[in-house]
């Protein structure tokens, strides 16, 4: 057990032995979530849909895209996480514009979200993914996506965006 976890099972309320469970669990949650995603984009790399995938690519020193490929002539990012928050797509929104930046070429970026959120979370979610298209809002995240939804929608905006 590393130094701060035992520290964080030591300290008060807020580092207790369930927080840090709970935290332990979120964090596998999320990470079995990016394996779906994963797999899901492996198998549309497979079928010809997208190009040369590549996994936690870093760009420049700052930015991070989780799934990076190339989809007919756009360079793409896929973002994706277990529950929709505002301050979590402010950070999609910035990645997705430096990373942009950095390759001085305009990126597609997607958010990808699993089928079993909240009706709270599915509620924020169509609501942003309404804004997003709206002409007058500024936004470098070009959808929301729910994870069944990946595959058909990434085949269509190829072939709608050729």
């Amino acid at each position: 057990m590393s130094e701060a976890f035992v520290l964080a099972l030591k300290s008060g309320p807020n580092g207790s032995k369930v927080d840090i469970i709970n935290n332990m669990s979120v964090s596998s949650h999320g990470s079995e979530f990016r394996k779906l995603v994963s797999v899901v984009l492996k198998n549309l790399e497979n079928s010809g849909v997208i190009f040369n995938l590549v996994e936690n690519q870093r760009i420049g020193d700052q930015f991070l895209a989780p799934f990076f490929f190339k989809m007919g002539e756009f360079q793409c990012v896929v973002f994706c996480t277990t529950s929709v928050r505002s301050d979590r797509l402010k950070s999609n929104h910035w990645d997705s514009w430096g990373i942009g930046k950095v390759l001085d070429t305009e990126i597609k970026s997607f958010v990808v979200l699993p089928n079993n959120l909240s009706k709270r979370e599915v509620e924020f979610a169509d609501k942003e993914a309404m804004r997003i298209k709206k002409e007058n809002y500024i936004s470098m995240i070009d959808s929301i996506i729910f994870l069944a939804n990946l595959p058909n929608f990434l085949k269509n905006y190829k072939n709608i965006n050729k």
